[in-house]
């Protein structure tokens, strides 16, 4: 499976970290379109607050109409789930050609 665009990277680690068996986020995913059901996937009700969290977070990498408040999210993350939202921007400044660094 190829991955098409640095976004897609970013959400992918973010789902396959945070939620690598919850079938509420992977039965919204279509990897053979490539696309997300992210109205249903937000507007699910039976995420907790730091999962609902990292679904936005997700959100915000996939499509720029779902805005995130950095500094809430550092608010509102547990140290786990903060870890894998900074990797996941890290992987999306790589793939935008920015390095470590720079």
């Amino acid at each position: 499976m190829e991955i098409p665009d640095v976004y897609w990277k970013a959400v992918l680690y973010v789902f396959t970290e945070a939620f690598p068996d919850d079938q509420r986020v992977w039965e919204r995913v279509d990897l053979e379109k490539w696309s997300i059901d992210l109205e249903a996937l937000l507007g699910d009700g039976t995420f907790s607050g730091g999962e609902k969290a990292m679904l936005e977070a997700a959100a915000s990498l996939y499509n720029d109409e779902h805005m995130i408040n950095l500094g809430d999210m550092a608010a509102r993350l547990s140290s786990h789930y903060w870890n894998i939202l900074t990797r996941a921007l890290r992987i999306f400044r790589t793939g935008m050609g920015f390095h470590e660094g720079a």
